[in-house]
């Protein structure tokens, strides 16, 4: 059962790491794009954008990097793990901006972990952060 404590956990982490001023670093670029939803799946390496389809980002593979890097910690080992998604709501329009100096992020997610076919959820925010965009 401690295990299974453990994954609650590591699920309550990840979704506080996407809604941090992490992830305002890693999404500086999508600042200019409308409110959206990002889904990392974290066993697959993969983020699809509500409105810009799949994404490449750092902050995927500090998600990946970070769960793997824990997961033998819940008492599991990577193969236990059935899924890892990361659902990322980004806000950007709270405050209004010049988006190409400064924007505030609003982040609220949820991660969701599967193994050994239980779930656990855990979610976070909303979160308010500022992000200097750097000159042009």
């Amino acid at each position: 059962m401690a295990t299974l404590k453990n994954l609650k956990s590591l699920s309550r982490a990840l979704a506080d790491i996407a809604a941090s001023s992490r992830a305002a670093q890693s999404l500086g670029p999508l600042a200019s794009s409308p409110n959206a939803t990002l889904d990392f799946d974290l066993l697959a390496s993969r983020t699809i954008h509500s409105g810009l389809g799949p994404l490449e980002l750092p902050l995927t593979t500090d998600l990946r990097g970070w769960l793997f890097a824990h997961v033998h910690e819940a008492g599991l080992a990577a193969d236990d793990l059935e899924s890892a998604i990361v659902s990322l709501r980004v806000r950007t329009d709270r405050v209004p901006t010049d988006r190409a100096r400064v924007v505030l992020f609003e982040f609220s997610s949820s991660c969701t972990l599967r193994a050994r076919s239980r779930s656990f959820q855990s979610s976070s925010g909303p979160n308010l952060v500022w992000h200097d965009q750097p000159a042009a």
